[in-house]
């Protein structure tokens, strides 16, 4: 099963996001990354990694499936 999720990348873009604002057209471009994976497991490293991260650097991510 192929998954997907969305990562917003940037303090102040989390900041934005964790308050439900809108982001502009150039926000969206230059902080919204979409990352694709052939597998659930694959999926679920990533966000693993990026968890072990935290802390280094500014990110939330949106599940979409």
């Amino acid at each position: 099963m192929k998954c997907s999720l969305k990562v917003i990348f940037g303090k102040e873009a989390v900041i934005k996001y964790e308050s439900a604002d809108s982001f502009t057209l150039d926000e969206v471009i230059n902080n919204v990354k979409e990352f694709h994976f052939e597998t659930k497991a694959k999926k679920n490293a990533f966000i693993r990694g990026m968890e072990i991260s935290n802390g280094w650097t500014e990110y939330a991510i949106v599940e979409q499936e």
